[in-house]
């Protein structure tokens, strides 16, 4: 099934053959349509965050219920391994666009 923005330019575009709107309006319909277009979350990636999230709260379960049998010295270098992927992934995550999320 095709996305709003999709079908709007469409219709834009038929408009525009049929003589409904001038070449002029088209184009600037069509140029908000792409300015204000919103990427969509489809099911495959709610479904690969919904894992992601399961499989960190798995890791931390795991994390937690063994926590005094980890020697000292592993548990503060896995506090700091936690630290450096928070602020490597949110740089790789800024680098490719997506700020919001990196922030």
């Amino acid at each position: 099934m095709a996305g709003y923005a999709t079908r709007v330019r469409a219709d834009i575009a038929r408009w525009r053959e049929i003589g409904l709107v001038d070449p002029a309006t088209a184009e600037a319909l069509t140029r908000d349509v792409a300015a204000n277009e919103r990427a969509s979350l489809s099911f495959g990636s709610i479904l690969a965050m919904m894992a992601a999230l399961l499989f960190g709260a798995a890791i931390l379960i795991f994390v937690a219920a063994n926590w005094e049998a980890f020697p000292r010295l592993l548990r503060v270098a896995a506090l700091f391994a936690v630290i450096l992927a928070g602020y490597v992934g949110g740089a790789v995550l800024k680098t490719r666009g997506h700020a919001a999320i990196g922030e």
